[in-house]
């Protein structure tokens, strides 16, 4: 058989044959449609070849009907605040107020972008999770009594997180293109409308805030008819910032969130003129007051509440929720202290 096998192998089949097959053949295998000896024979194995295509063909041939895609997104600090302050201001004898002031902080965010950016924005929102404001006021004298203020508990300012944006239908804090905060002007726009940009390429948004807070120096108390001077506040907020990116069609896709709080305590003592109180001086320093910043955070919040605040069509915006609970706070007022 060995000897049969070579000698075919070297001549061509059928050199060699036993004699019970006869000398002729009159029947033959039909391979035409074999398949290939993929894992006998190397030469047979399948070769597919791909061709690389150009980043810019990518970008500008086939833009139009390439979804928009998040590629790297970085965060940084173009301003870190100092710590909060108070002041005493006394535009007349009659008026003065003890304002609660936090410097201005700028966030930017540097996103990658690739794609159609038809009717699609960037930009920030930003959660209101908590806040205390309380204060007390006292008399001169204990029969003159003390008032407390709950701003907090206010039953027409409601409860849980709200929306620290301009509009209760826009999730945005601000309008697309605006470049000013409240009471601050970033280096950056806080959102982009993304039709007119070039992509691929980088988009630069900020968060920036500056909030503050203030209470009257003096007050009257009801039950006394006396004036009562302020005596101690608290004042206590926490955020949550989100840089969002809203695909055409209103589709909500959180990149990054950091949360942010600051706090106010401070004690005063009553500055008396002609025999009257005209205003109040801090006593104890600023041990109590200050701003604090968590690390960035990647992807959404996972918070539920917060997410559907962020998903809701309309909702409440801390400053018509801020406005509420300054007119309508709860009130006590006591006879002596």
């Amino acid at each position: 058989m060995d000897a049969r096998d070579t000698v075919n192998g070297k001549f061509g089949t059928w050199t060699a044959v036993t004699a019970s097959l006869g000398l002729t053949r009159e029947w033959k295998m039909r391979p035409e449609m074999r398949s290939p000896a993929w894992t006998t024979n190397i030469a047979q194995v399948l070769v597919i070849r791909a061709k690389r295509l150009k980043k810019h063909r990518i970008g500008r041939a086939f833009q139009g009907h390439v979804m928009l895609e998040v590629g790297h997104v970085d965060l940084q600090f173009l301003r870190r605040p100092k710590p909060p302050s108070v002041r005493i201001e006394v535009p007349d004898r009659s008026a003065s107020y003890v304002a609660f002031d936090a410097d201005a902080f700028e966030v930017e965010a540097a996103v990658a972008l690739r794609g159609d950016g038809t009717g699609a924005r960037i930009g920030w929102t930003q959660l209101q999770t908590l806040e205390v404001d309380r204060a007390v006021y006292r008399g001169l004298t204990p029969d003159a009594g003390k008032v407390h203020v709950f701003r907090d508990r206010s039953k027409l300012g409601g409860v849980g997180p709200c929306r620290d944006v301009s509009f209760a239908t826009d999730v945005f804090t601000a309008p697309p293109g605006t470049q000013r905060a409240l009471g601050y002007t970033p280096l950056r726009p806080l959102n982009v409308a993304l039709t007119a940009a070039r992509l691929p390429g980088t988009v630069r948004v900020s968060h920036g805030d500056k909030p503050g807070q203030w209470y009257d120096a003096l007050r009257d108390n009801d039950r006394t008819n006396k004036p009562n001077y302020l005596s101690w506040a608290l004042v206590e907020m926490r955020f949550c910032a989100v840089l969002i990116l809203q695909h055409k069609g209103g589709r909500l896709e959180q990149l990054k969130h950091f949360k942010w709080s600051l706090r106010w305590e401070d004690r005063f003592e009553p500055v008396r003129a002609n025999g009257k109180v005209a205003t109040v001086r801090r006593v104890g320093g600023a041990t109590g007051n200050r701003i604090a910043f968590e690390p960035f955070r990647d992807g959404p919040v996972t918070d539920g509440r917060l997410a559907s605040l962020i998903a809701a069509s309309t909702a409440q915006t801390c400053n018509k929720r801020g406005e509420l609970r300054y007119n309508t706070p709860e009130v006590h007022n006591y006879a002596s202290w």
